[in-house]
């Protein structure tokens, strides 16, 4: 967001979602943010640039609920065979 000359108040200003100076700040610190503030941040961002973003690309990090959960995922040749 730096890198665009992009400020908080930019982002603020254009979001339609309710987001503070203080949120946009602590995302363009690097500072881990929840994952609805990071879709709010995300969504204010897109609309002041031309070309979409997305999170892992304006995020240092990824909320847990973006990463692949334990056990899924697995391809269904290693279920067991119930049919025995």
């Amino acid at each position: 967001m730096e890198e665009r000359g992009l400020k908080p108040a930019d982002l603020v200003r254009i979001s339609p979602d309710q987001i503070t100076h203080k949120m946009v700040s602590r995302a363009m610190k690097g500072r881990q943010l929840t994952r609805n503030a990071m879709d709010k941040v995300a969504r204010a961002y897109n609309l002041l640039v031309e070309d979409a973003a997305m999170h892992r690309e304006l995020f240092n990090y990824l909320h847990p609920s973006f990463k692949e959960r334990r056990g899924q995922g697995l391809p269904m040749t290693d279920a067991p065979d119930l049919d025995d």
